[in-house]
C-alpha cells in the first residue's frame, strides 16, 4: 500500500462522507491476529495492492469467513499483471474469480446501470481518473456496474450472508465520481 497517497487519499475520501466513521487499520499479515479484527466490524477494505506478498493467502479464509457471515468486502484497483505477480487479492481471496486485463490512463468509466445504488449520483459517463484497473470478473452472480473498454471496474456480487464489491480505482487522483462510487459502497454495507 502506499501510504503517501492513495491510502490517504482513500481514508481522507471516506471521512468526506462520514464525518463519524470509525476507521481502523492493520497492516497485520497472520489470519490468527487479523480476523478477531474483524469481529464487529461492517466492512473491509484493501486499498491498492502494491505487492503480491504471501500474506494474502494466509488471511484468505478469514475474508471470505467475515463475508460469507455478513461482512462487507470492498476491493480497490491494482495491476497485478506488472507489480503483484500471481497473488491478487481479488481472486486469492475466493471473493471473485476472472483474470486482469490492463490497466488505463485515458477514455471513459460508463456506468451500466443508472438506477444501482452503487452509482447514485454519479455521471453516467465519466473520465477515467489516473489508472483505472481492469478486470474480466467471471462469476455469473456477479453484477458489473462500471466498465470500460468492455471491462470490469465497478462489480458486486453476493457472497454467503455478505457482499463483495471490487472497485477499479487506486484513489491516487480523487474526482467526485470515484468518491462517491467508494461512499455508496460504504454506506450499502450498513
Amino acid at each position: 500500500v502506499d501510504l503517501q497517497h492513495e491510502y490517504l487519499n482513500t481514508i481522507n475520501s471516506i471521512q468526506q462522507n462520514f464525518a463519524n466513521i470509525i476507521i481502523d487499520t492493520t497492516s497485520l499479515v497472520n489470519s490468527n491476529t487479523f480476523f478477531p479484527l474483524l469481529k464487529n466490524k461492517d466492512v473491509v477494505l484493501f486499498p491498492r495492492q502494491e505487492t503480491g506478498a504471501s500474506y494474502i493467502s494466509a488471511v484468505s479464509n478469514s475474508i471470505r469467513t467475515f463475508v460469507s457471515s455478513g461482512g462487507n468486502a470492498i476491493i480497490l484497483g491494482m495491476n497485478f499483471h506488472t507489480n503483484i505477480g500471481s497473488n491478487p487479492i481479488i481472486y486469492s481471496s475466493g471473493l471473485f474469480s476472472g483474470s486482469d486485463t490492463a490497466d488505463v490512463s485515458s477514455g471513459n468509466s460508463t456506468v451500466m446501470d443508472t438506477t444501482d445504488w452503487f452509482v447514485k449520483n454519479v455521471n453516467p459517463i465519466f473520465t477515467n481518473p489516473t489508472t483505472t484497473y481492469l478486470q474480466k470478473i467471471t462469476d455469473l452472480n456477479k453484477k458489473n456496474i462500471v466498465s470500460s473498454f468492455g471491462k470490469d471496474v465497478v462489480t458486486f456480487k453476493k457472497y454467503g450472508n455478505g457482499n463483495a464489491t471490487y472497485i477499479g480505482y487506486d484513489y491516487n487522483l480523487i474526482t467526485s465520481d470515484i468518491q462517491k462510487i467508494l461512499a455508496n459502497a460504504i454506506e450499502f454495507a450498513y
